[in-house]
């Protein structure tokens, strides 16, 4: 079952009715969903030995105590008729020093008189009474038991009828490494496990932390419960001479841990509780602004604008997503404004007009309503206002009253040829401010412009002229920002303008346009009418630098040769063969060029001829090596080669029987037959042919040392 609910968490009071109803449907569906978290539960299970129940339909078979043994059965029997899939998480403890390991187990009967806990350590209670006749074991194990056939790594087994044992034909299928990432898995972490069970292709699959790890295929039914399709399933798990914490508990769907997700809306700035569901299952919210948290399974939204926001959900295996838009309406709280405060001078007015906007509700300061509102006397104006969304916003401003100087700047005025114009407040005042910042009486200009004197007689209340200052107007000469080119590439520089009488560069040119290849400092001079203007740009090289692919060199026929293109702040690397990388090994011979463009532009090249010589053929055999499988020397292979195609190795021992064939790529590891070969001395024939076609016999002697 899941639970529709809106997620609300609002402010807004016109809202607040239809909110309250849905809070008390949400307060209900959390509870339900308690209710059904809590009494999830599986079927009745027969325990026994040092096993012991624990919450959340967990299990745990041994504790850190040596010498356990314990299982945990479902008194329910399955039908191997049917299909089953289960899925568990599995513990096996913190100590990877520790044992034994425990086992799935399929069997054919729960009888009481047969249930005593089996032998413990490496058989991992699979010797219990009732198992010879008819169970399968799938195990866990995480000790190498080397008299069990068991690798190094933690592993998964199938074994049969009570013996855990790799060496014994009840071992169904060889082990494997339990996890795909790690050898050990006795990391104190929970892991999930899965057997998989089709009657079809009577085919048992194994899943460990979602990964397929085992498959085994065989007519169990017949072959190991004699026809019998019912059976009981469980685990068993043991300690021996070392031990762990070893516990299994049954996989809830993930479902059970979620909850709906429903579309809400909100007014911008306000904020609502989202809801997806409980742990264990873990969770991730995207995106995460605007969010308390992004990990957590009911943050709280704020954000500022309309968001989909999607969570994923974990556990175990399994993953499930859901989409939630949170609809943001937006209010004009951060771009109304009845503008800034403000100081008129008597007799006149300020006017507040609101006639452009079109919200629900406008109530200003005195109670009054509507979009308009006049003040002639120093006073606070406040207006709230509802828009259609009853989302409410407010601005104030502050009115104040004061007396207005009277001023006149004059005419205006004419500067020709960058003369001095003199501007001036015609009176005395205790504050002036000009247009261009100064705080002077009067000010000298040449530049053409507009200029505003603001005055004051008592730092309140202001009178404000403006006077017109007229030049020639000046061209747009600009030769652009100081820039970089690259080495022998040209540079253009334009400073072309309409009507120009005479251009003078730095370098004594004369024409409107030059091309620069030379870094420096360049200036240029333009006429236009009775006037000079100028401009002037730096111009710096571009970091670059040389490629040298090496000297012209031979190689043998059959080898190769690497070339290295790389530069410091390169991007893009283009040999003439197409090639695309900085660095490459050929085994061919020819002229290979590379173009190497730099991330400023600029580019460089190299060249570089392999040539092919004919060369010796080389064959370097070992004569002693020692399989004993401690990493060092343990195989029998090539020690040096170079020129040969292909070859046939054969290893004889003292007496002419062949011990080994292959080839050069498959060293010898001392076995014939997976059998040991003996220490002592060995020969070998190996015949090859070079690169040249030319068949070659070597012959030798090896020392086998164990």
């Amino acid at each position: 079952m899941k639970c529709r609910v809106p997620n609300i968490l609002k402010s807004v009071n016109e809202r607040n009715f239809a909110q309250n109803s849905l809070h008390q449907t949400l307060k209900v569906c959390w509870v339900i969903a308690l209710i059904i978290l809590t009494n999830f539960s599986h079927a009745q299970m027969t325990i026994g030995g040092s096993s012991a129940s624990l919450p959340n339909n967990c299990y745990r078979l041994t504790s850190a105590a040596n010498a356990l043994s314990g299982y945990a059965y479902d008194s329910q029997s399955i039908d191997l008729n049917n299909a089953f899939d289960y899925s568990f998480s599995v513990n096996l403890g913190n100590n990877d020093a520790g044992a034994d390991g425990i086992m799935f187990v399929l069997r054919a009967s729960l009888d009481p008189s047969q249930l005593i806990a089996g032998g413990t350590g490496g058989d991992i209670g699979f010797t219990g009474t009732g198992l010879g006749n008819g169970s399968v074991g799938i195990e866990i194990d995480t000790y190498q038991n080397g008299a069990y056939g068991d690798p190094s790594f933690d592993h998964f087994g199938i074994h049969k009828n009570a013996s855990a044992n790799h060496n014994l034909s009840t071992s169904l299928i060889a082990p494997v490494q339990a996890s795909s990432t790690s050898a050990n898995i006795e990391d104190g972490i929970d892991h999930s496990f899965r057997v998989a069970w089709n009657p079809t292709t009577t085919t048992l699959s194994i899943y460990f932390d979602c990964d397929l790890r085992l498959e085994y295929t065989g007519d169990i039914v017949t072959s190991i419960f004699a026809g019998n399709p019912n059976v009981y399933y469980g685990f068993i798990g043991t300690t021996g001479g070392v031990n762990n914490v070893q516990s299994f508990c049954y996989a809830q769907p993930i479902d059970s841990f979620l909850i709906d997700l429903v579309n809400d809306s909100i007014c911008k700035g306000e904020s609502v509780q989202l809801a997806a569901g409980t742990a264990p299952a873990s969770f991730s919210w995207s995106p995460s602004a605007g969010l308390s948290a992004s990990n957590v399974p009911n943050p709280i939204a704020s954000p500022a604008v309309s968001t989909d926001y999607i969570v994923t959900a974990d556990y175990l295996c399994e993953t499930k997503t859901d989409t939630v838009n949170i609809h943001v309406f937006e209010t004009d709280a951060n771009t109304f404004s009845l503008g800034n405060d403000t100081t008129i001078c008597t007799p006149d007015a300020v006017t507040f007009d609101l006639s452009a906007t079109n919200y629900v509700g406008y109530i200003w300061q005195d109670g009054s309503i509507g979009k308009q509102y006049t003040s002639n006397t120093s006073e606070q104006v406040i207006i709230s206002i509802t828009d259609v969304n009853q989302c409410t916003f407010s601005d104030t401003v502050n009115v104040q009253v004061n007396n207005t100087p009277i001023l006149s700047l004059g005419a205006d005025k004419t500067s020709c040829n960058g003369e001095i114009v003199n501007l001036s407040s015609p009176f005395p005042a205790s504050g002036y401010l000009w247009s261009n910042g100064a705080l002077s009486s009067a000010i000298s200009t040449s530049t053409a412009g507009t200029y505003w004197l603001r005055v004051t007689q008592d730092g309140i209340c202001f009178a404000t002229d403006t006077i017109i200052v007229k030049t020639p107007e000046a061209p747009q000469l600009e030769l652009g920002n100081d820039t970089t080119i690259c080495a022998n590439l040209p540079l253009e520089l334009s400073a072309a303008l309409s009507n120009a009488d005479q251009y003078v560069w730095s370098t004594d040119e004369q024409g409107s346009t030059i091309f620069v290849k030379d870094s420096g400092y360049y200036w240029v001079e333009v006429k236009l009418g009775q006037c000079f203007y100028s401009d002037s740009i730096l111009v710096t090289p571009k970091p670059s630098a040389s490629l040298d692919l090496g000297a012209d060199t031979s190689i043998c026929r059959g080898d190769t040769f690497s070339l290295n293109g790389s530069l410091p702040n390169a991007v893009s690397f283009q040999w003439s063969d197409g090639f695309q990388d900085s660095t490459r090994t050929i085994s061919v011979s020819g002229i290979y060029s590379l173009q190497v463009i730099f991330e400023n532009g600029c580019e460089t090249f190299g060249e570089i001829e392999i040539f092919e010589s004919i060369c010796a053929t080389t064959l370097i055999m070992p004569n002693v090596f020692s399989p004993n499988n401690d990493g060092i020397n343990d195989l029998f292979e090539v020690y040096k080669l170079s020129g040969i195609e292909s070859a046939d190795v054969r290893i004889y021992n003292r007496w002419g029987e062949s011990m080994y064939r292959g080839t050069l790529e498959t060293p010898w590891d001392g076995t014939i037959n997976g059998r040991l070969c003996p220490s002592g001395p060995y020969f070998y024939t190996v015949d090859f042919i070079d690169v040249y076609g030319k068949s070659s016999t070597e012959q030798g002697s090896l020392t086998l040392i164990r």
